[in-house]
C-alpha cells in the first residue's frame, strides 16, 4: 500500500467528492496537493475526459454489436456492465509505444492479460449440466 500512495503527488479533480474535508485532510497527511476544475470546464481535465469519451464509445459499440446479434436479450440496462467491461479491456490493453498496459504501469508489476478470457460483450453462453443419472454414477465411481 505504501508503494501506491507514493505514486500520487497531486490531484486535479472536479468540485464534487474531492472537496470533502476527510479527503483534503488525508491529502495533507500524505503530503499531496490538490487543485480543482472550474464548474462545467471539462477541458481543464482533458486526460480524464478523453478516457471517459473512449469508454463511452467502446460501450456504445459493444451494445450495438450485442443488439445486432441478440436483440431479444439486449437492452439499455446492460450499459453499466458494458462500461465496466470496456474499462477492464482498456486497462489490460498494451500501449504500443511503452509496451505496457495501464494496469502494469499503475501497479509497477508485469501482468500480461490472458486474451483467452476476453469474449465479445453479451455473447451467448451455454451452461452444460450433467443429467441426474450421470451425477449418481460419478459419485459411485
Amino acid at each position: 500500500p505504501d508503494l501506491l500512495v507514493s505514486l500520487f503527488y497531486h490531484y486535479h479533480a472536479d468540485n464534487d467528492r474531492f472537496t470533502d474535508n476527510a479527503f483534503i485532510q488525508d491529502c495533507k497527511e500524505q503530503k499531496q496537493t490538490i487543485s480543482y476544475c472550474s464548474v462545467n470546464a471539462h477541458w481543464q481535465n482533458g486526460i480524464a475526459e478523453k478516457r471517459i469519451c473512449d469508454l463511452q464509445d467502446s460501450t456504445r459499440t459493444q451494445l450495438l454489436h450485442a443488439t445486432h446479434r441478440w436483440p431479444q436479450a439486449t437492452t439499455a440496462h446492460l450499459w453499466p456492465y458494458g462500461l465496466r467491461y470496456s474499462s477492464v479491456i482498456a486497462n489490460a490493453t498494451i500501449n504500443t509505444t511503452t509496451g505496457e498496459s495501464p494496469l502494469e504501469r499503475f501497479s509497477q508489476v508485469a501482468v500480461r492479460p490472458k486474451l483467452r478470457h476476453f469474449h465479445p460483450f453479451a455473447c451467448t453462453v451455454y451452461v452444460l449440466t450433467p443429467i441426474p443419472h450421470q451425477i449418481r454414477r460419478s459419485i459411485r465411481d
